[in-house]
């Protein structure tokens, strides 16, 4: 695994020989500004596009920044745009309203018509939402 980035805030690292992306967050965030947030989530959306993963994680369990609605908008029309990796699995925050936030993003971008994220139907493509970071390996490398 290469460590792509690293800052205090989140880190992601990429499995070549599994075409693999792992982002995660760490509890700092509940100390982050919306500008430092979009670095993270930028930063996140630059290395899907470099790399051009099969398969990604992103665990957003110690994620503890809300998403403000402009913020959401932001996501949806310039990072979401982009083509996301065949197949995503997103552990959710453990904070109630950041999970909150998170659906609602997600579900703004499955109405968006700029994109392609929509939920997983045949387990080869798309994303689906997990409890914990094993039950959502077990469905990416399936």
């Amino acid at each position: 695994m290469e460590q792509l980035y690293k800052s205090q805030y989140s880190v992601m690292v990429y499995d070549r020989d599994r075409s693999f992306l792992d982002f995660s967050y760490y509890a700092t965030t509940a100390q982050m500004t919306e500008a430092e947030y979009k670095i993270e989530i930028a930063r996140y959306f630059e290395c899907l596009e470099q790399y051009r993963p099969k398969i990604a994680l992103s665990d957003l369990k110690e994620l503890y920044f809300t998403i403000s609605p402009e913020v959401q908008d932001w996501i949806n029309s310039t990072l979401l745009a982009k083509t996301p990796p065949t197949k995503t699995a997103l552990v959710m925050p453990s904070d109630f309203f950041t999970q909150v936030s998170v659906e609602q993003t997600v579900n703004d971008a499955m109405k968006s018509k700029n994109n392609d994220f929509q939920i997983s139907e045949d387990n080869q493509t798309g994303f689906r939402y997990f409890e914990d970071r094993k039950s959502a390996l077990t469905w990416l490398m399936a």
